[in-house]
């Protein structure tokens, strides 16, 4: 996740979850990567700043950079933060607490409950939940306006998702014609879809 120009200098840290289930994407959040950096969201935690609380319930849950910070790992505590912060109003946080519904991943699996907080996040334009929450939605108009509203944002799983039920629906005549369009702006999904491989297209 980059920083935008100009934003306050604080936790900036690249936290890697390689979430399981079917998607071959990769979820980066921030964490405190110094110790001046953990004392400064410990203490914005502390205001009830959301976006703080969520990024130390990471690093105790996760155990990342635990040890450089002199952190000892509690699931128990990290979960409590992530847990405020997404009732705080955190779209990072919501997301989050979603996917541990989802796979039963420090909360119990409670489909239900998953998608309650990816709608929380979704409303609040996150496009990772909006992706998820079309996919937990399953196969019905509501689902797909999330997951064209996650595409409208450049999310590359929900524009291949649409593309890979696009051409599923469409006729057997356009079946590689929008493979083939898609391929011609870059798309990657669409490549294999055509039998294609990166190095063919460079």
């Amino acid at each position: 996740m980059r920083r935008r120009k100009g934003a306050k200098d604080v936790a900036v840290a690249t936290y890697t979850i390689e979430i399981k289930g079917g998607s071959p994407y990769i979820l980066r959040e921030r964490t405190p990567e110094t110790p001046e950096e953990l004392a400064q969201r410990r203490a914005e935690a502390a205001r009830s700043n959301p976006d703080a609380l969520f990024e130390l319930g990471l690093l105790y849950y996760y155990a990342y950079r635990a040890k450089e910070l002199g952190v000892k790992p509690n699931k128990r505590r990290g979960l409590r933060w992530i847990r405020q912060a997404a009732k705080l109003g955190s779209p990072r946080a919501q997301f989050s607490l979603g996917t541990m519904y989802k796979f039963g991943s420090g909360e119990p699996k409670n489909r239900r409950k998953a998608i309650k907080w990816f709608r929380l996040a979704a409303h609040q334009g996150s496009a990772w939940a909006q992706d998820w929450l079309a996919g937990a939605l399953g196969n019905n108009s509501t689902a797909l306006r999330w997951l064209e509203a996650a595409a409208a944002q450049g999310h590359q799983p929900a524009i291949d998702e649409l593309l890979l039920k696009r051409v599923r629906s469409s006729p057997p005549e356009d079946r590689m014609r929008l493979p083939e369009e898609a391929y011609a702006k870059g798309n990657q999904i669409a490549g294999r879809l055509l039998g294609k491989s990166s190095v063919e297209r460079a």
